[in-house]
């Protein structure tokens, strides 16, 4: 869209700017033989790989960006980064060279064309996917390209340490920008126009957060607006784009893959037909609709923006990426009576859609929403296994924009969906210390969508049964049912006759029980002394165990695991945890509730001690004596 409107009057721009120079830090195809021979990372012996310099320059005179970097590799873990995918447009120009040592002399293997493989983003952002030749530890390998315009993005700081990264913008007379900075990572240099790092570590990924691109050490740019006054020949030319969100919502509805791709085709004529004949209320339609387009599967691509500018091509090949089908969505809605309208919108693993700053290059999703009465129901139909009224995790990402017509309006992408799961053991250990009994499972939400997933992979029943049995030494499954398998707005119910050996540890003729069995947990996710950034659950917890053991005859109790109730301070978490005796049966419940979803740095020493004792608790077995 820019690249088209702005070539021309580029003409006019090109005689009223001036340039300046500043010496580049890196010279594409000229490695030294330090950094051939280089073998570790000092500042961080432990990295595979090293970024030794990013340079990034955009000319105000010919409105070119190029960047050149280069990569050393130093153990096999780093030998991933020779696949690699850097922005651009469509006609950018990418080369790239690997660097080996051969007989003491430095041999090069170019970059092929073939190597290079672009794919469309929106009608303006493409990515460029390279393979680089040859490339093993040791290697040291650049990679240069330049587009139109600047960049979308800026990495100051990466997932391996970055010795040196430098970005030069020249001033722009006629183009408004907005740059917005992420991560506290320190400039070494830094001026208007230039932005200097130095010795950056590698970003280390924690768990429980949304996305990296949250908190990574960058730079997002947005073009804002264009405008060119004109001179007599030229006439003046403005156009909005991300001046706000209502900007950025014109575009869309006028973008051959977005809004004109919604169109009043008739491929969708059959299903309407089809649901009106054998539905009445809008929510029975509704749900109706959604598996009706879940026969166009997923090519597992997030996108703001469809693969074609027809959808009717795409529902006859039945496979689209995430805006093709909910965009099909939206008009199948429509075409039943009922209120529908895209929402697009940043995954998690894309980082969080600001409400302040619009952004168009941000959006990588579409889902829709369909309003029945006084209730807005958030519907994704990429994922065959979910029911209408529920969200994939990659889209819970706090908020998105619902598109009416020019209007972009704010909308909570958060569920009232939980995990819920319940088990009830029922065991009896008999006099060769060998466990009998039954287990059930209760799975609603979206524990009952993860075991539909978990199951899928498996190639029937039989299979899943061996995995479980291979991923639990000594349990042997003699039967298994399942109940609502294939009916995804029930809960699952899955039971098993189990046979467990080798979970009774024999010490000075006691006997040792972990009564937790295979749902103990044995590790934290919580690992780092101190946090930095928020813990985010995609969906509150809500997990019940009950479990029955029947000791033989002969044994009696001689220490059970006290009972604890540990909570967060404000009881946003907690776990009861409780083992009783009577007679020759022993009763366990266990309950961890999750009560919301994102916890502050400040609560995460509470959170991870509630993690801790969870672990201690579950590793405390319950001791027997003979009588």
């Amino acid at each position: 869209m820019i690249q088209k409107v702005l070539i021309p009057s580029l003409l006019f721009v090109f005689a009223l700017q001036s340039g300046f120079s500043q010496k580049a830090p890196i010279k594409f195809g000229k490695v030294s033989m330090e950094e051939m021979k280089m073998t570790v990372y000092e500042p961080d012996t432990s990295a595979a790989a090293v970024v030794l310099c990013d340079y990034g320059y955009f000319s105000s005179i010919t409105y070119d960006f190029t960047r050149v970097i280069r990569y050393k590799i130093l153990k096999k873990e780093g030998l991933y980064l020779a696949s690699s995918i850097f922005p651009g447009t469509e006609k950018a120009v990418i080369q790239g060279v690997t660097y080996n040592l051969v007989d003491g002399k430095i041999v090069e293997d170019k970059l092929k064309n073939e190597s290079i493989f672009k794919e469309r983003v929106t009608e303006d952002y493409y990515r460029m996917r390279v393979a680089m030749p040859n490339v093993k530890v040791g290697s040291v390998f650049d990679v240069t390209y330049s587009h139109f315009l600047i960049p979308y993005y800026w990495y100051f700081q990466q997932k391996i340490p970055v010795k040196w990264s430098e970005l030069v913008l020249e001033p722009i007379t006629y183009i408004t920008f907005r740059k917005t900075l992420t991560g506290d990572i320190p400039f070494f240099i830094h001026t208007d126009s230039r932005w200097v790092t130095k010795d950056v570590p590698a970003f280390k990924d924690e768990p429980f957060t949304t996305s990296s691109e949250n908190y990574i050490g960058k730079f997002e740019f947005n073009i804002q607006e264009v405008f060119f006054p004109g001179n007599g020949y030229y006439r003046t030319y403005y156009k909005a784009y991300t001046t706000d969100w209502n900007a950025v919502a014109k575009i869309l509805s006028k973008d051959t893959y977005f809004g004109l791709a919604i169109s009043v085709g008739l491929f969708l004529s059959d299903a309407k037909k089809e649901i009106q004949g054998k539905y009445h209320t809008d929510l029975e339609k509704m749900q109706a609709a959604c598996e009706y387009i879940k026969r166009v599967k997923w090519s597992n691509e997030s996108s703001a923006f469809t693969s074609s500018p027809t959808l009717a091509i795409k529902f006859k090949e039945k496979s689209g990426n995430s805006a093709d089908i909910n965009l099909m969505l939206v008009e199948l809605l429509r075409k039943l009576g009922i209120n529908a309208e895209p929402v697009v919108l940043s995954t998690r693993e894309n980082g969080i859609l600001s409400r302040v700053y619009p952004s168009l290059i941000k959006l990588n999703y579409v889902i829709a929403t369909a309003t029945i009465g006084e209730n807005v129901y958030l519907l994704d139909a990429t994922e065959e296994l979910m029911p209408a009224g529920m969200l994939p995790e990659r889209c819970m990402n706090y908020n998105g924009r619902k598109l009416i017509d020019d209007v972009a309006w704010s909308i909570d992408l958060i569920t009232d969906k939980k995990e819920k799961e319940t088990a009830f053991y029922t065991m009896d250990l008999d006099t060769d210390l060998v466990f009998t009994g039954k287990i059930k499972f209760s799975r609603n939400e979206y524990s009952a969508f993860n075991f539909r997933k978990k199951y899928e992979r498996h190639n029937g029943q039989q299979e899943y049964i061996e995995n479980m049995e291979k991923n639990y030494p000594g349990l042997s499954v003699k039967e298994m049912t399942i109940e609502n398998l294939d009916s995804i707005y029930l809960p699952i119910k899955d039971q098993y006759s189990v046979r467990i050996k080798n979970a009774v540890d024999i010490i000075d003729s006691l006997l040792y029980i972990n009564p937790m069995f295979d749902l103990k947990m044995t590790e934290t996710p919580f690992i780092i002394d101190e946090r930095k950034y928020p813990i985010v659950y995609p969906y509150k917890i809500e997990k019940l165990f009950v479990a029955t053991i029947n000791i033989p005859e002969g044994y009696s109790v001689k220490t059970l695991p006290a009972s604890v109730i540990v909570k967060m301070p404000d009881n946003s978490a907690f776990f009861k945890y409780s083992v009783t005796n009577l007679g020759n049966t022993i009763n366990i419940t266990y309950k961890f509730n999750i009560d919301k979803l994102e916890f502050s740095p400040l609560e995460y020493s509470d959170l991870r001690e509630l993690y801790n004792q969870i672990i201690k608790k579950h590793s405390e077995p319950v001791i027997l004596k003979r009588i």
